[in-house]
């Protein structure tokens, strides 16, 4: 349930986010922010089925948006520093899960 109500808070983002394409000017590739304290290898599976819900909805990565991953690895602290260097990246919408 908490996968689903993450994915609708994205796509929505994504949605709002979408960039008019004018002549001259390339469409914006969406951003999303990835932030957990697990570590990479803790999440694999949810993080394929992350990826596996997005192409459903026409999104691929690298190629249509781009995901930026940052796991704490058990470490709280570092938290805060990772979703801060996510907003210096700009991305568009930044993704937790509880």
């Amino acid at each position: 349930m908490k996968h689903i109500i993450g994915l609708l808070v994205i796509f929505v983002a994504l949605a709002a986010c979408g960039a008019v394409a004018q002549a001259q000017q390339q469409p914006k590739i969406p951003r999303i922010g990835f932030l957990t304290n697990n570590s990479s290898t803790g999440l694999a599976a949810a993080d394929e089925a992350f990826r596996q819900g997005l192409h459903t909805l026409g999104y691929v990565e690298g190629k249509s948006l781009v995901i930026e991953y940052r796991y704490g690895e058990g470490k709280v602290g570092r938290l805060a520093e990772m979703a801060a260097e996510l907003v210096r990246l700009k991305v568009d919408v930044i993704v937790t899960g509880g």
